[in-house]
C-alpha cells in the first residue's frame, strides 16, 4: 500500500479526486509509479531538530469518496514513519482502518518526505508545529480540503487526542440545526455540538478514566424532538467516565462499564455561534 495522500494530492491539483482506498494507482502527484523500498538511513541532526522525535501528529485528510480520513503519523529517531487512517463514513464493504510503514526525512526545503516501503513520496510542510498536506509540486492542498496534521504534544492523551466524532446514539433529529459532533482537540479542549447548542469545555485521561469537565453550552431554544435529543447528550456526557473504540465507533462508558453514548468518526468539529445564542452557561 502506498501513502493515500500522495494520490489524493496529484487528483486535487487536477481538480478531481480519484479513488482514495487502498490499492489505489500510484502516485501519480510525483509523475513516478512504485519505486523500490526506501533505504533505511537515519534522519540527518538538523531533521532531528527540526521533528523532534519520537513525534505524532493527527488529524483529518481528504477523501475522494467519504468525508475524510482520520489519520494518525508517527514519526521515529531511526527514520520509520507509520501512518494510521481511519475512513469516515466509506464504502460499505471497506476495513475501516488501515495502517501503513515507511521512512520519514526533510529535503532541502525543510518538507516533511514521506516514502512508503512500496510508492512514490509524498509531502507535507511544517505551519508553526503542525504539518500541512502538500501536493505533488509541494504546494499546499486547498483550504477547502481538510489538509493540517496536529502534533500531539508531548505527554500524549492518547488516541482521542485531536479526534472528532459525530453522535449515532444519541441519533441527531432530521430537522435539527446542528449535527451532534464531540471533538477532542490535542491541547485539552473539548468542543461540538449536542445537535441545538455549541457545547465547550475540557478533557482528559488518566489510567484508563475520562473526563470531561468545564462543560459550557450556548442557549438557543430549539423544537422538543431536538431538544429531547441535546438533553440525552448532555446526561451521557455528565456520566462518562471511560470509553473504547470498537472498529470505527467511539463508545462512551460510565462507571460500570456500559455504553452511555456511540460515535463514529467526523471530518471537522461544527464551529460558530448558532442562531438567537446567547451568553454561555454551564451545563453540569
Amino acid at each position: 500500500m502506498q501513502f493515500t495522500l500522495g494520490v489524493l494530492a496529484a487528483a486535487t491539483a487536477a481538480l478531481t479526486l480519484g479513488a482514495c482506498g487502498p490499492g489505489a494507482g500510484g502516485n501519480a502527484g510525483s509523475g513516478q509509479g512504485a519505486s523500490s523500498s526506501p533505504p533505511e538511513e537515519a534522519p540527518s541532526a538538523s531533521a532531528l531538530a527540526a521533528v523532534r522525535p519520537p513525534a505524532t501528529f493527527r488529524g483529518t485528510l481528504p477523501c475522494a469518496d467519504c468525508p475524510g480520513i482520520r489519520t494518525t503519523l508517527e514519526l521515529r529517531a531511526d527514520g520509520a514513519a507509520s501512518l494510521s487512517r481511519m475512513y469516515i463514513e466509506g464504502e460499505p464493504d471497506r476495513d475501516p482502518v488501515f495502517v501503513e510503514k515507511g521512512r520519514w526525512t526533510l529535503d532541502d526545503q525543510g518538507h516533511l518526505v514521506l516514502t512508503p516501503t512500496d510508492g512514490a513520496p509524498t509531502l507535507f510542510a511544517f505551519a508553526q508545529d503542525d504539518l500541512t498536506a502538500l501536493d505533488g509540486s509541494g504546494q499546499p492542498l486547498p483550504s477547502s480540503l481538510p489538509r493540517v496534521l496536529q502534533r500531539v504534544p508531548d505527554g500524549d492523551m492518547g488516541e482521542l487526542a485531536g479526534t472528532s466524532w459525530r453522535f449515532v446514539d444519541p441519533a441527531r433529529v432530521a430537522d435539527g440545526p446542528r449535527l451532534p459532533t464531540l471533538s477532542f482537540a490535542v491541547d485539552a479542549r473539548l468542543s461540538g455540538s449536542d445537535g441545538c447548542n455549541l457545547l465547550m469545555g475540557t478533557w482528559s485521561v488518566a489510567d484508563g478514566h475520562l473526563e470531561l469537565g468545564s462543560m459550557a453550552t450556548t442557549r438557543m431554544a430549539c423544537p422538543g424532538p431536538v431538544d429531547a435529543t441535546a438533553q440525552a447528550i448532555h446526561v451521557a456526557l455528565e456520566v462518562a467516565a471511560g470509553y473504547t473504540i470498537e472498529g470505527s465507533e467511539l463508545h462512551l462508558l460510565d462507571t460500570g462499564s456500559a455504553v452511555v453514548a456511540r460515535l463514529r468518526p467526523a471530518p471537522t468539529a461544527i464551529s460558530g455561534a448558532g442562531h438567537g445564542s446567547e451568553a454561555q452557561s454551564p451545563s453540569r
